[in-house]
């Protein structure tokens, strides 16, 4: 690549990728007996955990550091690997659609520096059981490029089913968060003057304030999510820990 000849500094993206497995038609051999529909709710084949390929794969791309992994990540989709599938909108860390794990932490993408969560190897050496070797016999590390930014590791949201690569699928989430209802609703009557006219101001200002409200509320709802992908992953650490 231009940008890698002519000295720029690199870093590299560890992508936790993953390929659906094409589902296979089961309308042959259908049972009149079989259970269409179940009254407690769709919980079984339509949110079943999908099958397919999982791999891991690095890609090495030139980067500044104050560059954000977003524009890391769409240097690899449109010059490197256009099969990388990931979700993105406003780029300004506002609508909330491109929170993935960033080196294991939920985080935007399009917020996220690469100096702020370029990670350098680990100097201590694992063996083929997984252990890390300390002490005084450990080989020294070899010298770290002084181009090379770090690693940086990406994995889709925790707690979510994923529906390719870096995309998870946050609807069954946002139809929960649809079912509550707030404790004060607007009874949708027409805002007036004292002597009975109706306020042209007030009815603008009231439709760019019932907007605005609707754009705060979708960005809690994607942050909300965020978070309770990262609670669960931290509620299965503790459970791990403690029965260890």
């Amino acid at each position: 690549m231009s940008g890698m000849e002519n000295g720029m500094e690199t870093v590299t993206l560890r992508v936790n990728r993953f390929t659906p497995r094409p589902e296979r038609g089961r309308e042959r051999g259908g049972s009149p007996f079989a259970r269409k529909s179940s009254p407690f709710g769709d919980s079984g084949s339509t949110r079943r955990r999908p099958r397919g390929k999982q791999w891991v794969q690095d890609y090495v791309v030139p980067a500044r550091p104050e560059d954000t992994v977003l524009d890391c990540l769409l240097k690899v989709k449109r010059t490197i690997d256009p099969t990388l599938a990931f979700r993105y909108s406003c780029g300004h860390g506002m609508c909330g659609s491109d929170a993935v794990s960033i080196n294991g932490t939920p985080t935007l993408l399009c917020t996220a520096t690469v100096k702020a969560w370029a990670k350098q190897p680990s100097d201590a050496q694992v063996d083929e059981d997984g252990f890390r070797h300390t002490g005084e016999d450990v080989q020294p590390a070899q010298t770290q490029d002084a181009d090379d930014l770090g690693v940086i590791e990406l994995a889709p949201l925790p707690g979510f089913p994923v529906q390719r690569d870096l995309i998870a699928d946050i609807d069954q989430m946002l139809d929960q968060i649809r079912k509550l209802k707030p404790y004060l609703q607007a009874s949708g009557e027409l805002a007036t003057t004292p002597d009975g006219h109706s306020a042209c101001c007030n009815v603008y200002c009231g439709t760019q304030v019932a907007i605005q409200e609707q754009i705060e509320a979708d960005e809690v709802k994607i942050a909300l999510g965020v978070l309770g992908g990262f609670v669960v992953l931290v509620g299965a650490l503790a459970l791990a820990t403690s029965g260890s």
